[in-house]
């Protein structure tokens, strides 16, 4: 059966993102950090993990102060696709805008990590798969 978390409270804050930061090798920069108590964001975050390294993330969410984050784990196969909202997303030279229906596939490490800006916004809904560096896929059933 999946392993399945959730963020426990609708407000994310900056501890809790921090906390998730270090799951997943991500460091987030928030704009306004004076107010540390402040939610950043309201809503769900669904952390699935599918196999061993292989990660379904689902956010809902009600962006309240922006941020940016930046992953720097291995992840040889990402895809991200946003449901409603917009996000600012910058791989190396390459900027580019997603907002509704649009997606992206990559892959990012420590020395080409993949930034994501999230700008304050009433709806944020995204779906990403993530296959993380040390996933070993194996087949099933033998040949």
């Amino acid at each position: 059966m999946p392993q399945q978390e959730r963020l426990a409270t609708p407000e994310i804050t900056p501890f809790s993102l921090a906390q998730l930061g270090q799951r997943f090798g991500i460091h987030y920069r928030i704009e306004d950090p004076s107010s540390p108590r402040q939610p950043v964001a309201t809503g769900h975050v669904h952390d699935v993990s599918l196999r061993h390294g292989v990660h379904l993330t689902l956010s809902d969410l009600q962006v309240e102060r922006g941020y940016t984050s930046t992953s720097y784990q291995s992840v040889p196969w990402f895809l991200s696709v946003i449901l409603e909202g917009t996000i600012h997303l910058q791989m190396g030279k390459q900027q580019i805008q997603l907002s509704a229906g649009d997606g992206v596939c990559s892959h990012f490490d420590a020395r080409h990590p993949l930034m994501v800006h999230q700008p304050i916004q009433t709806r944020l809904r995204t779906v990403n798969i993530a296959v993380l560096g040390h996933c070993t896929l194996r087949p099933t059933h033998p040949a």
